[in-house]
């Protein structure tokens, strides 16, 4: 009635969309609104988090700490939202999309070129939808 099965750990690696490892990625565990701990990826990008009840809707939620707020971010990345949203090159990868959709409208549109360029510019410290890691 309601309980949760044996226990087993969570383990997992944080890696980006080419397999490269990010280590120094805090993943923090949820149950509900309570936090079951924060543990952070090593040189591997691998955690493992301690056993927890299996099968009780746990999240588990990654960050990263960046002291550039635009690290690795260019006019490159904007022109490649602007040729997938015309059809030119379309981006090869989901993770690309959501990368790219830093407005959080759920697609790729001309106010997410136009944000990408802000923060390349400085006119705009950040993303109002994510993080740039």
């Amino acid at each position: 009635m309601g309980s949760c099965p044996p226990s087993s750990p969570f383990k997992g690696t944080v890696a980006t969309d080419d397999q490269t490892p990010v280590p120094g990625v805090q993943m923090t565990l949820k149950k509900g609104n309570i936090n079951k701990g924060t543990f952070t990826t090593d040189d591997n990008g691998q955690f493992q988090i301690t056993a927890q009840q299996a099968g009780c809707n746990y999240k588990l939620i990654p960050s990263f700490t960046n002291d550039i707020p635009n690290a690795g971010i260019n006019t490159l990345d904007a022109l490649l939202v602007g040729g997938h949203i015309d059809g030119i090159q379309l981006l090869d990868s989901p993770f690309k999309m959501l990368a790219g959709d830093v407005d959080g409208s759920g697609g790729l549109d001309p106010v997410d070129i136009q944000t990408i360029i802000n923060v390349i510019l400085g006119v705009q410290a950040d993303f109002p939808a994510k993080p740039t890691w």
